[in-house]
């Protein structure tokens, strides 16, 4: 019989290699992570200047394409903003994906509907 002073041997020893307890820990995941966020950051900045320049050339006709833009965009960075302070499980990174991508086209398609606006004659 065992004596009661023997404890259980750990199943894998803590200092042969690092114990990731979830999937997205990993160095490449987060390389992977920040390279698609700066995709989508670089994205909205060339939809944002281009609909500022439009919106400011014809009178504001663009104002609300470009509140619609920042605001769906808005969506993402405060589902980073969550995940970075552990208010949503880091598990959940598949949504900053998700979303990530909806404004990725939303950006793009906002700039098709700009500048396929023909010039007005005055």
């Amino acid at each position: 019989m065992s004596s009661s002073n023997e404890k259980a041997p750990l199943v894998g020893a803590p200092e042969q290699s690092p114990i990731y307890r979830e999937k997205t820990q990993t160095k490449t995941f987060k390389y992977i992570l920040f390279g698609f966020v700066g995709v989508v950051i670089l994205n909205l900045l060339i939809s944002v200047i281009i609909v500022s320049v439009m919106a400011a050339l014809h009178n504001g006709l663009f104002a609300l394409l470009l509140v619609s833009l920042l605001s769906f965009a808005q969506v993402e960075f405060f589902l980073l903003f969550f995940i970075r302070r552990d208010y949503l499980p880091k598990k959940h990174y598949w949504v900053v994906f998700v979303v990530g991508v909806f404004v990725i086209i939303e950006a793009i398609s906002t700039d098709i509907i700009v500048l396929s606006l023909e010039p007005s004659n005055p």
